[in-house]
């Protein structure tokens, strides 16, 4: 119980006191909050409040669906975030070469 109340804390915490910069930092932060304390709450079902061992294997595979969920959402941040950075570097290498081959062409006075 102590874990939950833990995780309640901390998410007033992060709603209170907005500690990171940016928005979409701080939704992501939310979001993985929020998905640790499903999980935390999650581990309550296996102990022997939930008697039938078919519940524990439901609640097993529901708590495992919920942190890939989180995986596969927090790797798709990370993928696109760096697609972004590799398009730019793309888009700063372009215009340099472009750049280039503009002063190349008025140095030899190429038309």
């Amino acid at each position: 119980m102590a874990i939950i109340w833990s995780n309640i804390i901390i998410c007033i915490y992060l709603g209170k006191t907005e500690p990171l910069i940016t928005k979409k930092s701080r939704i992501l932060e939310h979001f993985n909050e929020f998905t640790v304390t499903v999980v935390t709450y999650h581990i309550l079902f296996f102990t022997d409040w939930v008697g039938e061992t078919e519940d524990h294997i439901w609640y097993g595979w529901l708590m495992i669906g919920v942190i890939l969920i989180n995986a596969i959402i927090n790797l798709l941040i990370v993928i696109f975030g760096f697609l972004h950075r590799i398009k730019l570097v793309f888009i700063r290498n372009k215009n340099r070469i472009v750049h280039n081959f503009k002063v190349w062409r008025e140095n030899y006075n190429l038309k």
